[in-house]
């Protein structure tokens, strides 16, 4: 099995970042102007209120500032916003005036909060919206009503569709940037990005941690004797019999050209070199293009207390190369 985990996107958290930046600066200014205007309408109590929400959007942007969560301070503002938006409904003869603000919140929600909680949060708001545009005011600007619904509505279908494609087209980046492309194993940046992390779980837990190296034999004469086709089918057999002969938690890495590795975590030396002999005989076993004959050879190495990674895969590398010199 070749599982493949999300990749940490630096480029998308700042991405979003500046967006916090921007958009919280530019609505806390709109609400402080609103708030104004409010209290040169005589609306006090409402300017108050529209004050202390400019505020707290100002809170926001100096939260997202000084390096707290983007998407936890568009939550905050999300919400912060929402409040002012209905609570200058309510407090207004012209409560369809505030809501027209109604469909700037789900493009925001989707682009920080995902699918399924931007879903929930444009249905909330289709919910407030509503009852605040038929509740307070079910008469003469029942048009109004209807026509800033119908907008909302559309903006809804349309972040939705947007998110969808981008939600899929971000996992297929990033599973590309993660595998190999030729046999689907992980590659070898992914190996660099996973290898950390399982030997800090494994020394955090006390747990037993293995690499096994694998590498064809005389593969470069398949290579050079049938061509780079044929040696191509090889390498995505070959990655195929690694993968039946790995547990589901096992990591199957392309480390080089004809080098494999597997990272099994909760295992331990003795029960590595099984799996490495059992996967070594499986390979041999094989059939192949042509018919060929394939043979690999595996080494293995146990974490050891105090291991990086480095000194981890040269134990490794060099349990590999006794194996080959010895045969």
């Amino acid at each position: 099995m070749n599982p493949v985990a999300n990749l940490p996107v630096s480029g998308r958290r700042e991405l979003e970042r500046h967006a916090v930046l921007v958009l919280g600066t530019l609505a806390s200014a709109l609400v402080l102007l609103a708030a104004w205007l409010d209290f040169r309408a005589g609306l006090t109590l409402v300017a108050a209120a529209v004050g202390v929400g400019a505020l707290g959007l100002g809170v926001v942007v100096v939260y997202t500032f000084r390096g707290g969560s983007p998407r936890i301070a568009m939550t905050i503002g999300i919400f912060i916003g929402l409040g002012v938006m209905v609570y200058s409904g309510m407090s207004r003869d012209e409560s369809a005036e505030a809501m027209t603000w109604a469909p700037v919140f789900p493009p925001l929600a989707y682009f920080f909060l995902g699918l399924r909680r931007g879903t929930l949060l444009s249905a909330a708001v289709l919910l407030l919206a509503a009852g605040v545009l038929f509740g307070l005011n079910p008469g003469e600007q029942w048009r109004i009503s209807v026509s800033i619904l119908m907008s909302y509505v559309v903006v809804v279908a349309g972040s939705l569709l947007y998110e969808r494609a981008r939600s899929r087209i971000e996992r297929q980046l990033e599973r590309m940037s993660a595998t190999d492309h030729l046999t689907g194993a992980f590659n070898r940046h992914k190996f660099q990005e996973v290898l950390p992390a399982e030997i800090e779980r494994a020394q955090r837990y006390g747990q037993p941690l293995s690499l096994v190296m694998i590498d064809l034999n005389g593969f470069k004469s398949v290579n050079d004797r049938h061509g780079h086709a044929v040696g191509d089918q090889v390498l995505v057999k070959v990655a195929g019999i690694i993968a039946e002969g790995i547990r589901v938690h096992d990591f199957l890495l392309r480390y080089g050209g004809d080098e494999f590795v597997v990272l099994a975590p909760s295992t331990d030396a003795e029960r590595a070199d099984e799996m490495c002999h059992k996967i070594c005989r499986a390979i041999a076993d094989g059939q192949y293009a042509g018919g060929l004959k394939i043979s690999a050879s595996g080494g293995v190495a146990e974490l050891a207390p105090g291991d990086t990674a480095e000194q981890f895969i040269t134990r490794a590398d060099r349990a590999l190369y006794g194996t080959k010199r010895g045969q």
